[in-house]
């Protein structure tokens, strides 16, 4: 048996004012002046693409079905107007410590403006789906 849990995720890569002002930020806690350049250095170590990335539990569901019709329907308004312009259904065993981390499987749905609701996405669509994936610690399932 599983728990279908529905997360909802605001995604949006990093401007320059964005980086700017982390830089400044990092700087005034640490004991020694990193330049901008050595800072980008450093975040790119770890991602090629900058996302600022937060992420909610929204809903929980015993079934997948009954989760993906509330997500395509944004019932509850789930997406807030479109500022979740993405969202997860994660499967997880019930009954279990940790659960978060014995993820089962994956779904990915894109905020569509327009149709003012969500659509099921390729979990490797886009650079944006990997980066959910890599978030949600499955990295093995981004295919290269």
């Amino acid at each position: 048996m599983s728990l279908f849990i529905l997360s909802t995720i605001s995604l949006e890569k990093k401007t320059e004012a964005d980086l700017i002002k982390e830089w400044k930020i990092s700087n005034i806690f640490s004991d020694r002046d990193v330049t901008y350049e050595e800072h980008l250095k450093f975040i790119k170590k770890f991602d090629t693409e900058i996302y600022k990335y937060s992420s909610e539990d929204n809903s929980y569901f015993t079934d997948l079905e009954t989760a993906m019709e509330f997500a395509l329907d944004d019932c509850g308004d789930v997406s807030e107007f479109g500022l979740f312009n993405y969202a997860t259904i994660i499967e997880v065993p019930v009954n279990s410590s940790f659960a978060r981390m014995n993820k089962l499987n994956i779904y990915i749905l894109k905020y569509d403006e327009i149709a003012g609701n969500y659509l099921k996405v390729d979990i490797n669509s886009s650079k944006e789906t990997k980066r959910i994936l890599k978030m949600n610690g499955l990295e093995k399932l981004i295919k290269k």
